[in-house]
């Protein structure tokens, strides 16, 4: 199983706080999907301070309930999970199953967030005796601000974003590199 590392390097005009968000997965779920802010990486110095984040590839389903329906600003957290298999092609992955309780009601795709915690990064209201089928993607975007993990938010009108898609890298490259610039701007992630 591999591991891969993104380190951001903060060459911003101040102090950022860095929220990482893993990709939504391919799939049209019929519900809006949710990005969840995953890590938090706080107090990064400029000009030479970097946040890096540790990403195993394992995957899990979460489920649970939200304090209101899932909307922009709203925090989830998972109430339970399970650690899913990836397959390809037509071998069977693992299936997963939740029942929904009430309207605030949650299921989506989780991560270890490199503590042991398993914290939902993408979320959507299921449909009633529905099956999904996720693909996740290992592509990272970055972002500056203060959102807790486990916070929906359109990591697209979040405004500057920092993108690393391993998908781009060579076999075997498993560090990227990313700088946000001065005008707040980013640069292309390095693979090494």
């Amino acid at each position: 199983m591999a591991t891969f590392k993104v380190v951001v390097h903060n060459k911003s005009a101040s102090i950022q706080n860095y929220m990482f968000f893993n990709a939504p997965p391919e799939q049209v779920f019929g519900s809006k999907l949710y990005s969840n802010v995953w890590v938090t990486k706080t107090d990064v110095d400029t000009p030479n301070g970097t946040a890096t984040l540790t990403v195993q590839e394992k995957m899990f389903a979460v489920c649970g309930t939200a304090p209101s329906p899932l909307a922009e600003g709203v925090t989830v957290s998972s109430s339970d999970y399970a650690e899913v298999q990836l397959t390809q092609g037509s071998t069977g992955g693992t299936i997963a199953a939740a029942e929904a309780a009430n309207a605030n009601i949650f299921v989506g795709h989780g991560k270890d967030d490199g503590t042991g915690n398993i914290v939902p990064v993408a979320t959507w209201v299921p449909s009633s005796l529905s099956d999904y089928t996720v693909q996740p993607q290992v592509v990272f975007y970055i972002a500056t601000g203060d959102y807790q993990q486990g916070t929906c938010v359109d990591v697209t009108g979040h405004g500057p974003v920092g993108k690393v898609d391993f998908a781009q890298a060579k076999p075997g490259q498993l560090t990227a590199d990313i700088t946000q610039y001065a005008d707040n701007s980013w640069g292309e992630p390095v693979f090494s």
